[in-house]
């Protein structure tokens, strides 16, 4: 058995008494219509259709070979349309015709009269009445009851209720109180409070960016998504006017050097940039260098005995540094010593140190 060659088609070829043809039987009949040039026929498209172009809408398409000169199915379907018998259209009584020009609309006059109203509309269009647009539909609907049932809704309640159900995607039945995010819940707590008072007064309610005095927000140098740890400290916040503080939203790492430089020069304190190359591998003690992998969090310097917590002999390190930057002190030449346990290149702290001014 062999498969037909025609491109695009998965059928076998035609089978015969001496065996199968390279052709299956509708290619076969195809093939038989000779050169599409030499017998008038359109060329036939690798996906088995061919281009035809509707007698109506002249648009050129790619069909069938058994439907080549009909029409496209809209034209098909308007000319359907047109010869299906029209239903015939109600006639209105005079009155409901000047109900609707004084202002009532169709659904209402349908209402009374026992028509939906689409029908009612048909028999508009009968009588020559042009049919009103949304917008001018929309102006005429007194909004007053709208209004005063919105309001007894907001003094009772209802409305915070149905718009907490609507948050909480359910049905005002199995609404069963009110839920907050947990960011929402700490923003109505009292340590928030006392936090954003302490920013607040530390600034002196000034928006430290542009100097404004407009609607302040506290804002987290570094993400407290990130930094839970940091939320309530004081030295992780800045008073910035909320103009300001929009510019921040997605952008928090490329305005942590500027906030800390603020925050600093606010408490009396500069920022010193310190390479942070090799703090966690040297004693903040004595100033052997101890390699070390990242899996190993806790410092521990053969020479001195001094056992700390990486992190915390890095951060001493970086004081160091950055106090030697200042003039403060001058840390001791470091001694490189090599531990059993080796480390890549690099560190995972941080290079601000924030030191006193002299």
């Amino acid at each position: 058995m062999t498969r037909c060659e025609h491109p695009g088609c998965i059928k076998s070829g035609e089978r015969t008494p001496t065996g199968y043809r390279r052709l299956c039987s509708k290619h076969r009949r195809w093939r038989r219509l000779g050169p599409p040039k030499a017998m008038g026929r359109p060329r036939i498209h690798p996906s088995g259709t061919v281009p035809t172009v509707c007698p109506t809408c002249l648009q050129s398409r790619l069909v069938r070979w058994a439907c080549v000169g009909n029409p496209c199915r809209s034209c098909a379907a308007i000319s359907t349309a047109k010869k299906r018998p029209s239903r015939p259209c109600m006639v209105l009584p005079s009155s409901e015709i000047s109900a609707y020009l004084n202002g009532e609309s169709a659904a209402s006059i349908g209402k009374r009269i026992g028509r939906d109203c689409a029908t009612v509309q048909r028999g508009l269009n009968a009588a020559g009445v042009p049919l009103r647009s949304m917008s001018e539909a929309i102006s005429l609907i007194d909004h007053t009851h709208l209004l005063v049932a919105a309001d007894a809704m907001r003094a009772t309640g209802e409305m915070s209720r149905r718009m907490s159900a609507g948050f909480q995607r359910i049905s005002i039945d199995e609404w069963n109180g009110f839920r907050k995010d947990h960011w929402e819940r700490m923003r109505s707590s009292s340590e928030w409070k006392l936090w954003r008072e302490q920013v607040f007064v530390r600034d002196g309610y000034k928006c430290r960016f542009c100097g404004g005095q407009g609607p302040l927000d506290p804002h987290h140098i570094r993400p407290k998504a990130m930094y839970p740890g940091l939320v309530f400290d004081p030295s992780n916040g800045l008073t910035l006017c909320r103009p300001c503080h929009a510019t921040t939203f997605g952008r928090e790492d490329s305005f942590v050097d500027r906030c800390d430089a603020l925050v600093a020069e606010g408490a009396g304190r500069a920022v010193v940039a310190v390479d942070p190359r090799g703090t966690s591998q040297a004693c903040s003690g004595c100033g052997v260098v101890v390699k070390k992998c990242l899996a190993v969090r806790v410092h521990r310097c053969p020479d001195c005995g001094l056992v700390l917590d990486r992190d915390v002999n890095a951060a001493k390190n970086v004081l160091t540094a950055g106090r030697a930057v200042q003039g403060a002190a001058v840390p001791a030449r470091t001694r490189r010593r090599s531990a059993k346990s080796k480390s890549p290149r690099g560190s995972e702290h941080t290079g601000i140190v924030v030191a006193r001014d002299n």
